[in-house]
């Protein structure tokens, strides 16, 4: 039934013609690699750091479980199930890996459901992040990268994310020392996870002499979303202890705080290629790559620009550090 639907649909996007599919492949990549996590580092940046912080939260937590769900299930992509399926040429390189469930649709889910949810009482702006969760799910079955219940997988996933984390933020504002708890609680579930990526069965099935999915690169892609959200963790528990910034502030800072976090992102990157250089494209690589830009975006960053913000704008309406 799912290879039906796909194939009727690759019969509109053929009859649709190109504009039509790249426009579907934008939409696509509204939630390729990294590029998705600017939305929340502008919310917790500028406009609303417990906002901001929450959408992080969620996206990681989507991240990891989803990645934890693709090596569980093991499905294949809908063109190595069908030969009749063939994607579109500009969704490929970011359709690799197993298929179920959809991570670029619960990346959609988990930023634009988590600020949906924040801003619920502005229903424009609930809708509309609505839409674009939608609408990236559509796109992935349009483009033939994914069957339908992969992307209903990741909907449902995101979701429930955001219910969990919602009843986790009631519980920790009720515990004195939910800092340190949420620290050690979230390094061990993430080394609970890498450890059945490392230990578990993967198939090994070939065609024509080559691997369909590699094991080790999917183990890597673990490590990649394991290291985002020990990142945020870390970063989340430095900067509540050290630096404590607030987006209640003059434009002046935020105009700082935006330049100098963005010059630190860039930094991040560069020193994971420098990782991968020194060490080779293996698990040093995978966990810089995710970890460094999470944690200087949620603490270096925020803590970096906190002494410009003070020199550039002394009268500046930001608390002063430790009072919140």
């Amino acid at each position: 039934m799912d290879i039906e639907y796909l194939l009727w649909l690759q019969g509109v996007r053929e009859a649709a013609g190109p504009v039509v599919e790249a426009i579907m492949n934008l939409i696509s990549a509204l939630c390729n690699g990294t590029g998705i996590a600017v939305v929340p580092c502008v919310l917790y940046w500028l406009l609303d750091k417990d906002a901001g912080m929450f959408v992080m939260v969620n996206l990681g937590i989507g991240n990891n479980l989803n990645q934890l769900i693709k090596d569980s299930a093991c499905i294949y992509r809908p063109w190595i199930r069908d030969s009749r399926i063939i994607p579109s040429a500009g969704a490929l390189g970011h359709a690799t890996g197993y298929s179920f469930p959809s991570g670029h649709t619960q990346a959609a889910g988990s930023v634009f459901g988590s600020i949906a949810w924040r801003y619920r009482a502005k229903r424009w702006l609930a809708a509309i992040c609505v839409i674009i969760t939608l609408l990236v799910g559509f796109s992935r079955t349009f483009l033939g990268v994914h069957a339908p219940q992969d992307v209903a997988a990741a909907l449902i996933e995101a979701v429930l994310v955001i219910w969990l984390s919602q009843r986790f933020v009631v519980w920790a504002r009720r515990k004195t020392t939910k800092d340190a708890t949420v620290l050690c609680l979230g390094l061990a579930t993430l080394a609970i996870i890498l450890l059945y990526t490392e230990l578990k069965p993967y198939p090994m099935d070939y065609v024509g002499g080559m691997l369909l999915v590699d094991p080790a690169a999917m183990k890597l892609d673990a490590y990649s979303n394991a290291g985002i959200l020990g990142g945020i963790i870390v970063g989340w528990f430095l900067e509540q202890r050290y630096v404590r910034f607030s987006t209640d502030c003059s434009r002046a800072r935020k105009l700082v705080r935006l330049v100098v976090c963005a010059l630190m992102m860039g930094l991040s990157v560069g020193l994971g290629q420098l990782v991968g250089l020194a060490f080779g494209h293996g698990i040093a690589y995978a966990v810089a790559k995710g970890l460094l830009p999470a944690f200087i975006g949620v603490f270096v960053g925020p803590a970096v620009s906190a002494s410009f913000e003070r020199r550039f704008d002394p009268s500046g309406t930001c608390p002063p550090r430790g009072s919140g």
